[in-house]
């Protein structure tokens, strides 16, 4: 039995556009994910590859340059395939993740390179306050070391000389945070539109309190029961509940 990728009839083909603000490994991760789950649902390799050149051809007709498609298309379209139904586990705990937003200021910044200064240096301090060779750049820990050492389990600690004596201190090293990868987890920034449906959820949620419970309904007088004109929070009740 054979099966290839299919496309619903109302399908708007939508992708993120070139002309995006989001940055380029976003959109790169996003071609590149399609690639993956093409190979899965392709039973052959003619038809992944048409099924890959469609993607090409999509991405292109939302701005993307050519040979930047491409590009990616020839660096992972024979290891897509390849892995196409490898079972990945990954590990639980093997990363440490940095929550941000979507900021211009990550392309000039590696999050790889910072987990490596800070682990590397509670690495080094550690090391060294275990054999006692403080230096300038790994001081020993003064008095306020922020109570460190309340309810520390001394199997995950480290004797260690401070400024007020030997103390107790969580040994990281045995917990394995060391050994893990850092990256970056981004969430979309709140805009006005965000904003505007918020404000809009307010009002229809009011006005479906107040239309459920008559009690809150101000008393009419005779003059504005006559009125021929709708009552608005009845309109905007009905057509939220598709009444009208």
């Amino acid at each position: 039995m054979q099966h290839m990728p299919y496309r619903k009839s109302r399908s708007h083909m939508e992708r993120i556009p070139w002309a995006s603000h989001h940055p380029l490994d976003v959109k790169r991760g996003t071609f590149i994910g399609e690639m993956s789950r093409l190979a899965t649902l392709s039973s052959t390799t003619s038809v992944y590859h048409d099924a890959i050149d469609n993607l090409v051809s999509l991405y292109v007709k939302r701005g993307y340059p050519f040979d930047l498609c491409n590009k990616w298309r020839k660096d992972n379209i024979a290891k897509r395939w390849a892995s196409r139904l490898n079972e990945v586990k990954p590990e639980r705990g093997d990363v440490l993740v940095l929550k941000s937003s979507f900021n211009t200021a990550w392309n000039y910044f590696n999050a790889k390179e910072l987990g490596d200064k800070l682990l590397g240096f509670w690495r080094t301090w550690l090391a060294k306050a275990e054999a006692g060779a403080y230096d300038s750049q790994h001081p020993k820990l003064s008095a306020n070391a922020g109570d460190l050492d309340v309810d520390v389990d001394l199997n995950l600690a480290v004797l260690v000389d401070t400024t007020d004596g030997k103390r107790h201190l969580p040994d990281i090293r045995k917990l394995d945070i060391l050994n893990r990868r850092t990256i970056v987890s981004r969430k979309r920034t709140r805009n006005l539109f965000d904003l505007t449906n918020l404000w809009k959820n307010l009002v229809l949620t009011r006005i479906d309190e107040d239309a459920s419970n008559p009690d809150s309904q101000p008393e009419s007088s005779d003059d504005e029961r006559w009125n021929d004109e709708p009552d608005p929070l009845a309109m905007a009740f009905n057509v939220r509940h598709g009444l009208v």
